[in-house]
């Protein structure tokens, strides 16, 4: 059954991800095909640049197909929390905080960030090799004004980017399910803070990744790109500081001081749990 596992998520993963990859970059040849590239003296030679760019190409394509091997390799790592979400099933019970049924918790949210991790490095991986084969092939140049590409690139481009912002509200939602094993309070699990402070921030973090993907896409149409320069600066402040300085003022400030009194419905929730975990709750 584990070899077995082993062999269909290392081929799920792995292959998933050349393919993926794969096509991503035939549109970027079929788009570099339609620009061609444009050769500026003072930057480029292009005696040289005609030289090396079938190796080059051989390269990019070479890289896809290790990395996907290796994605292969790590998928097989995983094969236990694979084998948990295929044949999970439900507590028929709900933790207090999100009201998702605790069999989520224990099944599926450990492969949950797995698959997440996995797209992660598909569209980076998608990113990076589309834009390097547009500086080899055509679509994006260095010029001495700077970087220039051509409209069509440009979308292709944003819409990658877009689709990273939403995979990142994705994993926004994966956070607050891990509030349930912080140990920031005085018991593990989702306390004042986590509750009070982390939740909401990362709630403002998930709308902000919509947010800024819809900016992404309306760039693409094409559109001006400052709505989504935008959304990556509110982005990173409001991690900076909602992610961290926020809630460490209110455990400092607001939950230390009075911490029994503010704790006091989380540890009991701990307790409540606990016992039914260890089945004392029966007798």
């Amino acid at each position: 059954t584990i070899l077995k596992a082993q062999i269909s998520l290392s081929g799920l993963a792995g292959m998933g991800f050349i393919i993926v990859a794969g096509v991503n970059l035939l549109i970027a040849r079929a788009m570099s095909r339609r620009f061609g590239r444009h050769v500026y003296s003072e930057v480029v030679d292009l005696a040289a640049l005609e030289r090396f760019s079938s190796v080059l190409r051989g390269v990019i394509w070479v890289s896809i197909l290790l990395v996907g091997y290796v994605i292969g390799q790590w998928a097989t790592l995983h094969w236990s929390e694979f084998l948990l979400a295929r044949n999970s099933l439900p507590w028929g019970q709900t933790d207090p905080l999100l009201g998702i049924d605790l069999g989520f918790y224990v099944f599926q949210l450990p492969f949950c960030w797995f698959l997440y991790y996995l797209a992660f490095i598909t569209l980076v991986g998608c990113a990076v090799s589309a834009t390097f084969y547009y500086l080899l092939e055509g679509g994006v140049w260095v010029t001495p004004r700077g970087p220039a590409m051509a409209p069509a690139v440009r979308a292709h481009l944003l819409v990658l980017g877009a689709l990273l912002f939403v995979l990142l509200a994705y994993r926004a939602r994966l956070a607050m399910y891990g509030l349930l094993y912080s140990s920031r309070g005085v018991v593990y699990g989702a306390a004042y803070t986590d509750v009070h402070a982390s939740l909401p921030v990362i709630w403002v973090l998930l709308v902000l990744c919509l947010v800024t993907a819809a900016a992404f896409l309306l760039a693409a149409a094409p559109g001006d790109l400052k709505p989504a320069v935008g959304g990556i600066l509110a982005l990173a402040i409001v991690g900076l500081l909602g992610g961290r300085a926020y809630p460490e003022v209110i455990q400092r400030f607001i939950v230390t001081p009075n911490e029994i009194d503010k704790e006091q419905p989380y540890i009991e929730r701990a307790i409540k749990f606990t016992r039914q975990a260890y089945a004392l709750d029966r007798f």
